[in-house]
C-alpha cells in the first residue's frame, strides 16, 4: 500500500478538531497513525517543542512559517530536523520581467 509522505500541520488545520473538543494536537496524532515520512510544522512557533516531542522521531520534522535567520538557532533548539527560512522569499525584491514575442 502507498504510504503518506508528508503531513502538514498548521494551527488553522486543527481549529476544526479543537471545536469538536478533540484537542489541539489530535490531528497530528491521527496523522502519525499513517506513518508519514515527514511532518511540516507550519506557523506554530510557540508549539514547536511540544509537536516535536509528540512526533518523537517517528517522522522528519520541518519548521516553517515566518522564520528569519536570527531565529534559526532558537528554532533548532526545539529539536526539529529541518528549518525553512520563509523570510528569504518574503523579503526578496520584486522583479517584473516580460517575455514578449513579436512575429515579424
Amino acid at each position: 500500500s502507498q504510504g503518506v509522505h508528508l503531513f502538514w500541520w498548521t494551527p488553522h488545520a486543527s481549529e476544526h478538531s479543537t471545536a469538536k473538543g478533540a484537542g489541539k494536537f489530535a490531528l497530528t496524532e491521527e496523522a502519525l497513525g499513517f506513518a508519514p515520512e515527514a511532518v511540516l510544522l507550519d506557523n506554530m512557533l510557540d508549539e514547536l517543542r511540544h509537536a516535536v516531542a509528540m512526533v518523537a522521531g517517528r517522522a522528519i520534522t520541518e519548521a516553517s512559517g515566518p522564520i528569519t535567520l536570527d531565529m534559526a538557532a532558537q528554532i533548532a533548539a526545539t529539536g526539529v530536523d529541518l528549518i525553512s527560512i520563509g523570510w528569504l522569499t518574503h523579503s526578496a525584491p520584486i522583479l517584473d520581467i516580460a517575455l514578449d514575442y513579436r512575429d515579424s
